[in-house]
């Protein structure tokens, strides 16, 4: 596993660095230290982190908008936010962290944290099952942004990569979670998770395409992506104050 602290606080790095070893025992892994979200950002190193540890308020370039240029780029490792209060926890979901630490650290917290992180590797993952030509693959759910019909064929995109395949938006959208998917127009499945606002009538993504939404269901999927922000923000809540 490759573990990143990125902090401007020496004291909170030190703090993570001991009971880090102190959890695990013998940490299970390398152990990477990052001083700002732009040496974070720059640093070839840090790619592909397994979990990382963020602060929230740094100079320049804050632990948000760091998190989601990580995001953007595809990453997709875990990341526990740290911050000195609890008001960002909208903004958290948006950036997929799993958790969040409110300083002063504290073990106890730290362990609950990782224990959460453990669950969520534990996890059974949805896959999606497709056909290209007479190969079929298997496709976690997890890393599908969105899918669009480009021609006779559909083109899945995916963290990284996009996979045309020979199949229907039907069938695919079947085998899909409906409370992490939308079908605003029959041209266009979206992970909710990768939706980035609501637009008037259009759906902005996180790489900035822009999806329209069909006019005699717009009532329906508006309703259905504020149930999707309700839930989220209610997870965090609960999240916060267990």
């Amino acid at each position: 596993m490759k573990f990143v602290i990125c902090d401007d606080t020496a004291e909170d790095i030190a703090f993570l660095k001991e009971n880090l070893k102190k959890y695990y025992g013998e940490l299970p892994g390398k152990l990477l230290i990052s001083h700002s979200g732009e040496e974070l950002l720059a640093g070839e190193e840090y790619e592909g982190f397994d979990l990382l540890f963020l602060d929230v308020y740094m100079k320049e370039l804050d632990g948000i908008e760091t998190a989601r240029r990580l995001r953007q780029r595809g990453e997709e490792g875990k990341i526990i936010l740290l911050t000195t209060g609890r008001e960002f926890g909208p903004q958290s979901y948006e950036v997929g962290a799993a958790w969040y630490l409110v300083k002063p650290l504290r073990y106890e917290e730290l362990a609950r944290a990782l224990e959460q992180c453990g669950r969520l590797e534990e996890k059974e993952e949805l896959t999606l099952q497709v056909h290209v030509r007479k190969d079929q693959f298997t496709i976690p759910v997890s890393k599908i942004h969105y899918i669009e019909t480009e021609g006779r064929q559909v083109l899945i995109h995916m963290s990284g990569k996009e996979l045309k395949v020979y199949d229907t938006m039907e069938r695919l959208y079947g085998q899909l979670p409906e409370e992490e998917f939308i079908r605003p127009h029959r041209s266009y499945i979206l992970c909710l998770g990768y939706i980035e606002r609501l637009d008037g009538d259009q759906f902005l993504l996180k790489n900035g395409e822009r999806v329209s939404i069909n006019r005699s269901q717009r009532r329906q999927i508006r309703e259905a992506y504020q149930n999707y922000l309700f839930r989220a923000l209610e997870n965090v809540r609960k999240d916060s104050y267990e």
